[in-house]
């Protein structure tokens, strides 16, 4: 153990609670407890994880779900089946059996759901590196007959022979599992069942979810956790018997965000399965999950959340999204930009094997979300991990630095990869293929606005269009061989897709700007090197946050291309509260109009003052923030063109030079292609 702290437990001499500093990585693992916070003792768990207290409290918790939470109900496909599932009710041999052939009289009455249709659990897990994987046991085209008529389990890896026992044991006949369900290396089957996920996990009567187990090779129900005898001594020294201490895994959660100390939460990030891409929209689009952890057994609903061993339910909120991605109830169409933005700040820290699996692993998500929405056709349109109707927020997305940066090449204003991602990945504008991005300055100008509750950012644009790639551009006009059936599915495939966005633009004004820029230690967070402010003769103009320039490579930049910045205008939002006292003097007079302010201003100065001073005026007037993109020409497109890729996000406070009202002095109406 390197670097160990010791820290002992307020008055009980006999608990510590350990801090290790790895040396290796230059990262610091915290204790799950602060120093001076109160510890609350809890019995050591079970080694058993469905022994029969444990059994019978995860069958309490789903009975009292199914009794009282009609939101949980509703939200669940009870009609559907997917296309095989396991049959495990026969202790002897459990074998493939296809949806579509289950009658509601092949399931005991307390496997079937009160509709009739037959009750399945679905397995969230993770398989684990490669060469775990492969000895994962899968249904191909090969063996699919033989697993129809058995499936192998003494070939199984201990993962799934423990899914399989608590499915049994939980009541429920018929288990999902993707290595056997779908067939394996069979693309035409994996893409179709693929775009199900989200009614396949949405059908499922509960999901099962081992959360500490890495891959396929360990099972999770039985708790191992290694621990310590230690002596205990008397007060003069004596040994007078012995004590344990249990080891129990802890990570940084995004190292700069805060976690609760709750059992769940702790089982939670203790786990590999809360940092696994495609975990994240099997738990979304559960109606309700069953989870054993390294501390206790938990059940979670859309409603509610309860822990083994305690004697509460805790309801579900929106902000949970960001850790535990279970779409709670209370999920409305007036909150789903909101939501949306949380999914999008989790999902793009889960990790893939394969990068490119990251928009197939959101698709049934989004395809959920979709369905839940009403409106016009063009408020529901899928534009590459956003919607159209909020895209005026959710284009603002930010990089953050928390895991994996590239830190010597992060010196271009536009990445030298871009152009090619375009073309076969996904457009600039989307944050696919970011490691981790967040809204996190948004929600802090947000909760530092004068308003009790968070007021919905203005959109500033004229139009945005969404256009997906012409697939027929080399066909003749009058060609009957395009179908509409073969245009591109917006919710799998995003290259090539564009916006064309009418709004307010403005050159960067490279020239008049302080050199160098200054760190943004505006907020509390971490300072990544990703986030600038701008001066202008000493005087605030913006904040910049860059996808791709790290200011401790400022020497290296090349300051031409800064010049070659568009600044496009989308959201404006009302005054921080640093600036409410001013605002409600200078606005105190508003019934006598102009006069009072030309009187005050005949104080000060002459009516000749100059601009500067009159843009600040003006700026707390308005008292407006305002939000936009960085956007960088494409090739050959410096003369008038209107193509451009995404480098980064702005925002210019209502101080100094900056505001809504100072950058529309300078803006004109463009309409941009960004690609």
């Amino acid at each position: 153990m390197t670097n160990a702290s010791v820290y002992p437990a307020a008055s009980n001499d006999t608990c510590l609670i350990f801090a290790v500093g790895d040396i290796s990585v230059g990262t610091k693992m915290l204790p799950t407890l602060s120093p001076n916070a109160r510890i609350e003792f809890r019995a050591a768990p079970p080694q058993n994880m469905l022994e029969p207290t444990t059994k019978t409290f995860l069958k309490q918790a789903i009975e009292t779900c199914d009794a009282g939470h009609e939101e949980c109900k509703r939200n669940r496909e009870t009609s559907f089946l997917p296309t095989r599932l396991i049959d495990v009710r026969d202790e002897n041999k459990v074998r493939l059996v296809a949806g579509s052939a289950i009658s509601s009289s092949s399931s005991s009455s307390s496997s079937s759901s009160t509709c009739g249709t037959p009750r399945y659990a679905a397995l969230s897990y993770c398989w684990g590196p490669g060469y775990h994987a492969q000895y994962q046991l899968k249904t191909t085209r090969d063996n699919i007959d033989a697993h129809f008529t058995e499936i192998p389990i003494d070939q199984s890896p201990p993962l799934l022979r423990d899914a399989i026992y608590a499915t049994r044991e939980l009541g429920v006949s018929f288990l999902w599992v993707d290595s056997l369900c779908i067939i394996q290396g069979d693309r035409e089957d994996w893409v179709r069942e693929a775009g199900t996920m989200h009614k396949v996990y949405g059908g499922a009567y509960i999901t099962i979810c081992p959360t500490l187990s890495k891959s396929c090779m360990r099972g999770f129900l039985r708790r191992e956790a290694p621990s310590i005898t230690l002596p205990y001594l008397s007060a003069s020294g004596e040994p007078v018997g012995t004590y344990n201490i249990r080891y129990q895994r802890s990570w940084l959660w995004k190292m700069y965000y805060s976690v609760a100390s709750d059992p769940f939460t702790q089982d939670l990030i203790a786990g590999s399965w809360v940092r696994r891409g495609w975990t994240f929209q099997e738990a979304a689009l559960s109606s309700r999950m069953v989870l054993f952890g390294a501390t206790a057994a938990h059940f979670q609903c859309r409603k509610s959340r309860v822990t083994e061993g305690e004697g509460y339910e805790t309801p579900v909120e929106i902000g949970e999204l960001a850790l535990f991605p279970l779409l709670p109830s209370t999920l409305t169409k007036q909150n789903m930009g909101s939501a949306w933005r949380h999914i999008i700040s989790a999902f793009s820290g889960r990790s893939f094997t394969q990068p490119t699996d990251a928009i197939l692993a959101l698709a049934g998500l989004a395809h959920h979300f979709h369905s839940f929405q009403t409106g016009a056709d063009d408020e529901l349109v899928y534009c590459s991990g956003m919607w159209l109707h909020h895209l005026h927020e959710q284009l603002l997305w930010r990089c953050t630095v928390y895991d994996g940066c590239p830190w010597p090449l992060w010196r271009c204003v536009l990445d030298p990869q871009t152009p090619e991602r375009v073309q076969t990945f996904a457009p600039s504008w989307s944050w696919v293929g970011h490691k981790s991005v967040d809204y996190q300055y948004l929600d802090d100008y947000n909760n530092g606005n004068r308003s009790s509750s968070r007021t919905p950012m203005t959109d500033e644009t004229i139009k945005i269009t969404s256009r997906l790639p012409s697939l027929f551009s080399s066909l003749s006009e009058n060609s009957d061989d395009s179908d509409e059936d073969d245009e591109p599915d917006r919710f799998v495939s995003w290259h090539g897709q564009t916006l064309e966005i009418t709004a307010l633009t403005a050159t960067f004004p490279m020239t008049r700007v302080d050199i160098p820029p200054l760190p943004n230690h505006d907020s509390n967070e971490a300072n990544t090197n990703l986030f600038w402010t701008w001066n202008i003769a000493n005087e605030y103009l913006c904040n910049a946050n860059w996808d791709f320039l790290n200011l401790d490579l400022w020497k290296e930049v090349d300051r031409s291309d800064l010049a070659r910045l568009r600044m496009v205008l989308l959201s404006s939002g009302s005054g921080s509260s640093d600036s409410s006292s001013s605002d409600s003097s200078d606005q105190s007079g508003d019934e006598s109009g102009d006069e009072s302010d030309e009187s005050d201003s005949s104080k000060k100065s002459n009516e000749n003052e100059n601009e500067n001073e009159n843009e600040n005026k003006e700026t707390e007037h308005d008292d407006r923030a305002a939000f936009g993109l960085f956007l960088f020409p494409t090739a050959g497109n410096d003369n008038g063109g209107t193509t451009f890729y995404r480098v980064g996000t702005w925002y210019s406070l209502p101080k100094g030079k900056g505001g809504l009202a100072n950058f529309k002095r300078h803006a004109s109406v463009e309409t941009l292609v960004v690609i």
